[in-house]
């Protein structure tokens, strides 16, 4: 602070410390650093974060163990795949929902519009919906042909962990979906 040629008191410069220090262990790491900086995320946004982690807490505990991320992503390295919300200071496996609200504060930061972070949280968790540029992009899309020789094209709403290889899967979500007489199904684009 001196080096910049600001200058205070030991006393704010204590209170300054502390908002950085977060986890008091008297250093300041990057990430506190970015944390005490950052902007307060809109509730847009958290809104958003809570819809992805509910999609991942299926018993809706609170908290997301790997039994539960192994059902989602089948055959992926879901202990390498947790770390990344996991608490770093004390990671035990469990990704509580605050975990999951911290590592998305500071990716937030990063993103410029409310629109834009909408889009990603959708498109990254399979979120349906969205309206213009928010709208989702990246669930399963199916061609349903009836009974009557009609067809439609139909997103598999809130697809998280379906595979697109996995048609019998596909084809009940579209029946849970309340599309009926379906002759056959084939995947678009």
């Amino acid at each position: 602070m001196n080096k910049i040629g600001m200058t205070m008191s030991d006393e704010d410069f204590t209170q300054l410390y502390k908002m950085f220090d977060m986890d008091g262990d008297r250093k300041i790491i990057y990430n506190e650093f970015l944390r005490a900086l950052r902007p307060k995320m809109s509730l847009h946004r958290q809104h958003f974060v809570h819809l992805a982690f509910n999609s991942l807490d299926k018993d809706g505990s609170g908290e997301v163990d790997l039994a539960e991320l192994a059902e989602i992503y089948k055959g992926g390295n879901v202990r390498e795949f947790s770390q990344q919300w996991d608490d770093k200071t004390a990671p035990d496996g469990v990704i509580t929902a605050e975990e999951f609200m911290n590592y998305y504060k500071d990716l937030s930061a990063s993103v410029d519009t409310d629109e834009e972070f909408e889009l990603m949280m959708r498109n990254a968790w399979h979120i349906s919906g969205g309206e213009g540029a928010s709208q989702n992009t990246s669930n399963i899309r199916a061609s349903v042909t009836h009974s009557d020789g009609s067809q439609e094209v139909v997103e598999i709403i809130d697809d998280l962990g379906v595979s697109r290889k996995d048609m019998p899967e596909i084809r009940r979500r579209l029946e849970k979906q309340g599309v009926r007489n379906i002759e056959s199904v084939s995947l678009a684009g």
